[in-house]
């Protein structure tokens, strides 16, 4: 939600995919809504509701995609699983795939070098502060607070 953010309505997101709700992207409809549902949410937008339990649903869909492709995924803490849920979230798994370092990294519970492969990266230039500050969650082990300013 803090990342993402709520619209209503479709808008094009910075790489011009059509998205609503809080960063639901309507071309790889992860939630697997009917043509009829997707029409809908084109024509009249979607409520804050339904896009929390949109929301809500992708989260849990990103975790057991990421609990099946890395038998790790459970020996990390609370906090570093959001992080790496909330990346994948916004790349999708077949772009996270890519970050075969920091993976490696995660696995051997090496945060800082996770951290620096995070940041070492086009996906921190494409989302600049959202990357910071996940990389700062996966180095401490804390939900990271860092300043916009």
């Amino acid at each position: 939600m803090q990342h993402e953010g709520y619209r209503k309505h479709v808008y094009k997101d910075g790489k011009g995919i059509d998205t609503i709700g809080y960063g639901y992207n309507l071309s790889s409809n992860m939630a697997r809504f009917s043509s009829i549902e997707l029409a809908y949410f084109y024509r009249e937008g979607m409520s804050k509701t339904e896009a929390m339990r949109v929301l809500k649903l992708c989260i849990n869909k990103t975790r057991e995609e990421l609990e099946l492709k890395f038998e790790w995924f459970h020996s990390l803490s609370k906090t570093r699983q959001d992080a790496l849920i909330n990346m994948c979230f916004n790349l999708g798994i077949v772009k996270l795939l890519k970050f075969k370092k920091m993976l490696k990294c995660l696995e051997s519970e090496d945060w800082q070098g996770a951290a620096g492969e995070m940041l070492d990266s086009k996906w921190h230039s494409d989302i600049g502060q959202r990357a910071i500050t996940l990389s700062a969650q996966m180095i401490r082990g804390e939900y990271a607070t860092v300043s916009m300013a």
